[in-house]
């Protein structure tokens, strides 16, 4: 079959075709002629070697796809040869979706609503995921607030947020910002975690590596760092943002231009903030 791999971290020139061998199903798998695939926010981090390149299982990335079965193993209940289905394949797969096929247990996926293309099936599957976690978890009733937002929440994030509606429901607004904003946000409980990951977000800038011995106390550090920030084209800045539930430092990128509005946005919706990482 024909695939989209990725042989190295990095720009989108490190993607080639490639002419690979079809996927076998195992017993308990269905294999799937692709139709559609989605792209996702996680695709591109994974590409350019961020943290969730930690989730790869193959250098076929896609996590979201439609299409039709073509074989099904002997254990698979419930789904035919030639039924159109679509699927939030995410890393369960036998290769991720940029491919012509993929094997896959039936868990993973769904019939296709006939009424509906293979694209617009393609785009369902994580969002609809997430709206249905969501809503399940929630438990929402009538005249409460809702807040709602684009974030990409999994399985496992989605056990985290009923964890936190119940112990701290004023919170959820918090969490469900750094889900959205994950790629600027830095949560450690060590600087000089902190600094890998600040570094993490700006690969191409000097940001130079974490100055150990250079710094007596702490607050001489994010002095440094705030200078570096600052001096980064076209000026950033880190400030503290939510409350952690450890001993964790947890800040937040942002642009410097966009500081006060930021705060005075944070005041609005009741988040803790702080222009300062020490607070």
């Amino acid at each position: 079959m024909k695939a989209i791999v990725l042989e190295g971290f990095g720009d989108v020139d490190h993607f080639h075709l490639a002419e690979i061998e079809n996927p076998v199903p195992k017993a308990e798998e269905v294999l799937i002629r692709i139709e559609a695939a989605a792209f996702n926010p996680i695709d591109y981090q994974m590409r350019q070697g961020r943290r969730e390149k930690q989730l790869m299982t193959s250098s076929i990335l896609g996590r979201e796809m439609s299409g039709v079965i073509v074989a099904v193993g002997s254990q698979v209940a419930g789904f035919l040869p030639g039924d159109e289905v679509m699927a939030a394949s995410g890393s369960k797969g036998s290769n991720g979706s940029y491919a012509e096929y993929m094997a896959i247990n039936p868990i993973m996926i769904a019939h296709k609503p006939s009424n509906i293309s293979f694209e617009e099936a393609a785009a369902i599957p994580s969002a609809g995921l997430t709206a249905w976690q969501c809503f399940k978890r929630m438990n929402i009733q009538a005249e409460q607030r809702v807040f709602i937002t684009e974030a990409y929440i999994d399985s496992d994030e989605g056990a985290e947020m009923a964890w936190l509606l119940e112990v701290d429901p004023e919170g959820i607004t918090a969490w469900v910002i750094f889900n959205e904003l994950f790629d600027v946000f830095v949560v450690c409980d060590k600087i000089d975690e902190l600094h890998e990951q600040i570094q993490e977000v700006f690969p191409e800038a000097p940001i130079p590596d974490f100055p150990y011995g250079q710094f007596p106390t702490t607050p001489d550090y994010f002095i440094w760092l705030d200078k570096l920030l600052k001096g980064t084209p076209p000026g950033y800045q880190l400030i503290s943002f939510g409350d952690s539930y450890g001993d964790n430092l947890q800040g937040l990128i942002i642009s410097r231009a966009d500081t006060e509005r930021i705060m005075d946005l944070c005041k609005q919706l009741n988040i803790k903030a702080s222009k300062s990482m020490l607070d």
